[in-house]
């Protein structure tokens, strides 16, 4: 888990600094006259935009992390058709058939 944060953190840049002039205008904002007098203005949250860097890293980040799940799957499926057992007995019949054939 640390791995895929730190990876996170370097792909991500960080977010600039507020420059003074900015902070002015979210004051000026802030405690500007409300488009309703008497009411007060309800707080919106901003919707933030991912870059299609950082959605790329999130795009590795979950492929990194369903690539093993998407091993075992197939192993399992191998599996349960019996082909690891079938395997084993062609790998046993040809380790008994090479045991022999030297000794003729």
């Amino acid at each position: 888990m640390a791995a895929i944060l730190r990876a996170m953190d370097r792909s991500v840049s960080p977010r600039p600094p507020k420059t003074e002039d900015g902070i002015k205008q979210e004051l000026a904002a802030k405690n500007a006259d409300p488009a309703q007098p008497g009411r007060r203005m309800k707080r919106v949250r901003q919707v933030r935009v991912p870059e299609l860097k950082l959605m790329g890293a999130l795009i590795e980040v979950v492929g990194l992390l369903s690539a093993p799940a998407s091993q075992l799957v197939a192993v399992v499926s191998e599996a349960s058709v019996g082909k690891p057992a079938r395997t084993l007995e062609g790998l046993k019949k040809s380790l008994e058939g090479s045991e022999k054939d030297p000794s003729a």
